[in-house]
């Protein structure tokens, strides 16, 4: 949402006050007074080293914005819907491969055990093509296993990043 207020201080102020923060401590936080934001001094310059100190305490703060009156407020109204829309493409990429995964595991699984059904009653002579169709089956049991394990942890460090972005943006 675009904002339209002409003055660089009354735009700080405005910022403040989004920020739920006191004009006096913000204003103490990029090396100024509130005195220089009211009445006639609201009309002069802001200097260049509370500009700098204000960008860095801020870093959320759209320069844009700030400086000519252009654009959102905050960066991340700009940046959060493409954040959205581009994890929600990549969590579905990975869920098509994932599914694409699991179905290559089912048919292997289930052309095993069509195997083993077809050896039919005489399994002492096919013993060693057995025993590698159960090695098969172990492989692929142990690796979804394995894999699991690590899509679960992968899964809780993305909400922990995830987490940690929304609280520091």
């Amino acid at each position: 949402m675009d904002i339209k207020i002409s003055n660089i201080k009354e735009r700080i102020l405005y910022f403040a006050k989004n920020q739920n923060i006191s004009y006096e401590s913000f204003c103490e936080s990029i090396g100024m007074t509130y005195g220089s934001f009211k009445g006639v001094a609201k009309q002069r310059p802001l200097n260049s080293d509370a500009l700098e100190i204000l960008i860095t305490k801020y870093p959320e703060i759209n320069c844009e914005w700030l400086l000519i009156g252009k654009g959102a407020m905050l960066q991340k109204e700009e940046k959060t819907i493409e954040n959205v829309i581009s994890l929600e493409t990549s969590l579905r990429k990975e869920l098509d491969l994932k599914n694409q995964v699991i179905s290559h595991y089912k048919e292997k699984v289930t052309f095993l055990e069509d195997k083993i059904k077809a050896m039919g009653t005489d399994l002492e002579s096919d013993e060693p093509a057995l025993l590698q169709m159960i090695k098969e089956i172990h492989h692929i049991t142990v690796s979804n296993a394995i894999n699991d394990i690590i899509k679960v942890n992968e899964g809780e460090e993305h909400k922990e990043k995830g987490k940690k972005k929304q609280l520091n943006p």
